[in-house]
């Protein structure tokens, strides 16, 4: 077992290994003394990663100020060290630096300022490998200091590719990230040069030039349009060169739908291999009313939630930590992992499979759109919309791409008009700018509460309460029952001890108690304050948001304590922020730079039609049919609100409270969304 097995080492103030090293750090607080001349490098460095325990109070609290008092001299005694050194002997001691503390050794350097030990001499003969000139880029003041040599270095390195990629377009959503840094002097012909080396070269990440075929900026460089090419046609050779080797192991999934006569209304049925297949009755489809179909989304496809809510969103709770440890993804890429891709691929079978039913008993998906937009909308709510005009169903794949993404911006760009002026006027429509999905208000005023992405409590709230990540649900004897999530262990237990808890997880615990999420009672008991709320908290995790019919469905304080926090904000948009993430995703490249752009593809004559891509058409076609339709009944959710705050704030009911009419506002929508009709209030 190597020795830094042993030594003590500072990661972060989350990390669950800080109650590990403890032990060894009282050992070597205990056996410290002035007096000892400390030679070893590994040592030295050691005394400074304990220095940074007691910054971040990561420690017991029974230390008392005599043990901390000998951690104060620890500084001191690392800074005469390393001002000791002298440029002859820095090449040899670099190299006995224990691999783990190498970062350790520039660190030091670079925040105790210490000068005149670095020239471009012991730069060159400290850098054996990539990684060692790695480590120095880490420290700004070394990098400023030495900008000429290093852009000399880095340009000669095609592997600092990757750092340039990983500082300014990878995105670093698991534990603490640590910045690097690039000298002035570096050109973006330099950074053309470099990332043209890094794709020819023998060994390049997979991850980092798949990341290169999205990518349009580096910092203020630029990556030209052919360097993206060459990087995504590299990206497929060493893709087929992976699933190609014997040693690949591959994951299979499988989903299948089945439409047959005499079915129950939906039911899952597996075959052999375990396939998952999902059987509808033909009748209950074919025979659905017209807005019945466009429902089939929430009562079948599972497309939207029971609160209608899109439930196609990456969700935080889908994702396993390792998926996204493993792999690079971009600051401005979707969160395509595994579990949105399935659901991807269920919803677009969805639609393939009811397309082709419609079709087969003399029925056109389209006509059915058409009717509920043109007709239906107008009968039930009397908004006044304009006609469509959809695709006709012997248009090949490729045209109705081209002919249905106007209809989408037309139907958003008409509800626009409708909630700012009570009316669609024609000639104002073709006076208006173009409206994007994403832009759309609603009838609402308030139609919901989001989180708010400045306010850190919140997150730190949902992230201790829901994540997988924390070591509150990995205690006895609860640690085998596999609970997700803290709030999982929390529902099912009900009640935990306190003291069951080590004592280093104490200031996570209090701080869910001063958040008001549980209380300790005198018995030393851990409790729910209240299940309500963690109702709230949950659907802000999934979904960002409250929907505002839920300020009176239990208690109109609940969320109003939420905004006095400043934990959510009042949202007046058609569509929930991570809604309208996933149409700018598909729809145009204004948020992610990896997504299908379909705007841009068909609507700007950026896709060129070949013979060879009829099936990727065909998916598009599907996937902004799907999007046109929950627009759809997004639309028709709001003017069905509208309509019921409407009708009870007009009704005078005898001894009912403006509370107790909410609530029954609030009844009805949810007796709406369970029945797609409504009861007579």
């Amino acid at each position: 077992m190597s020795i830094m097995e042993h030594r003590v080492h500072w990661l972060s103030r989350n990390d669950m290994s800080i109650g590990c090293y403890l032990p060894r750090i009282e050992q070597i607080i205990k056996g410290f003394s002035l007096a000892n001349d400390i030679t070893d490098v590994n040592d030295i460095l050691e005394l400074f990663e304990i220095t940074k325990f007691v910054d971040n109070g990561a420690y017991p609290k029974s230390w008392g100020q005599d043990i901390l008092a000998v951690v104060k001299q620890f500084k001191p005694v690392v800074a005469k060290y390393f001002k000791q050194i002298t440029k002859p002997e820095l090449s040899n001691i670099y190299h006995s630096i224990d691999f783990g503390y190498r970062d350790s050794f520039w660190e030091i350097i670079d925040v105790f300022d210490i000068k005149g030990l670095i020239d471009e001499n012991s730069l060159q003969t400290s850098f054996n490998e990539s990684w060692e000139l790695r480590e120095l880029m880490y420290r700004e003041k070394l990098v400023k200091r030495h900008g000429g040599l290093l852009r000399t270095l880095l340009i000669s390195n095609p592997h600092s590719a990757e750092w340039l990629l990983n500082e300014y377009v990878a995105e670093h959503s698991v534990g603490e990230y640590k910045s690097m840094y690039f000298p002035k002097e570096l050109t973006g012909d330099d950074v053309s040069q470099l990332l043209e080396k890094y794709i020819d070269s023998d060994d390049p990440n997979i991850n980092y030039v798949r990341l290169l075929t999205h990518t349009k900026m580096i910092h203020t460089f630029k990556v030209s349009p052919s360097i993206r090419l060459k990087a995504k046609r590299k990206a497929e050779i060493l893709n087929n060169k992976i699933f190609s080797s014997d040693s690949t192991t591959r994951m299979h999934y499988a989903y299948s739908v089945l439409i047959k006569p005499n079915a129950t209304s939906k039911s899952v049925e597996y075959d052999e291999d375990g396939t998952r297949c999902v059987v509808y009755d033909v009748d209950e489809l074919v025979n659905s009313s017209v807005p019945g179909t466009l429902r089939l989304l929430r009562t079948h496809f599972d497309v939207l939630s029971y609160l209608n809510l899109l439930d196609l969103i990456p969700k935080e709770s889908e994702v396993e930590t390792l998926e996204k440890i493993f792999g690079v993804r971009s600051k401005r890429s979707y969160d395509c992992l595994t579990q949105f891709k399935i659901k991807e691929m269920a919803s677009l079978l969805h639609m393939e499979s009811l397309y082709f039913v419609l079709s087969q008993h003399g029925k056109n998906l389209e006509e059915i759109i058409s009717e509920y937009y043109n007709e239906y909308l107008k009968e039930r709510f009397g908004y006044p919309s304009l006609m469509l005009s959809l695709p006709k169903y012997d248009d090949d794949w490729f045209t109705k791409c081209r002919l249905i993404y106007p209809e989408i911006e037309s139907v958003a760009r008409q509800y626009q008009l409708y909630v700012e002026n009570n009316e669609i006027d024609a000639e104002l429509m073709e006076l208006s700018e173009p409206m994007k999905a994403t832009s759309i208000k609603s009838k609402l005023g308030v139609r919901y509460y989001t989180i708010n992405p400045e306010n850190k409590d919140i997150q730190t709230v949902l992230h201790l309460l829901f994540s997988d990540q924390t070591m509150l649900t990995y205690i006895d004897p609860y640690k085998d029952n596999r609970y997700k999530n803290f709030c999982h262990m929390m529902m099912n237990v009900q009640e935990v001890p306190y003291d069951s808890y080590p004592e280093y997880e104490h200031h996570t615990l209090n701080t869910l108690v001063n958040f008001g999420c549980i209380r300790i009672d005198d018995d030393g008991m851990i409790r729910v304050v209240d299940q309500f709320d963690f109702t709230l908290y949950k659907l802000l995790y999934d979904y960002g948001v409250i929907p505002s019919y839920f300020m009176y469905a239990n208690n109109t304080g609940k969320i109003e304590a939420l905004l006095n926090k400043g934990w959510v904000l009042p949202s007046d948009n058609l569509l929930t922020p991570k809604e309208q993430d996933y149409y700018s995703y598909y729809l145009d490249n204004e948020r992610f730079d990896d997504g299908p752009a379909y705007r841009n593809s068909y609507a700007h004559a950026n896709k060129v039609k070949t013979s060879d891509d009829d099936k990727g058409h065909k998916y598009a076609y599907y996937r902004m049919l799907l999007l046109l339709m929950v627009l759809m009944l997004r639309i028709e959710d709001d003017l069905m609100q509208k309509q019921l705050s409407t009708a009870v704030s007009q009704v005078e009911f005898v001894g009912m409270t403006s509370q107790s009419l909410k609530i029954l506002e609030v009844y009805a929508y949810m007796e709406y969304l369970k029945e797609g009709s409504l009861r007579t209030i």
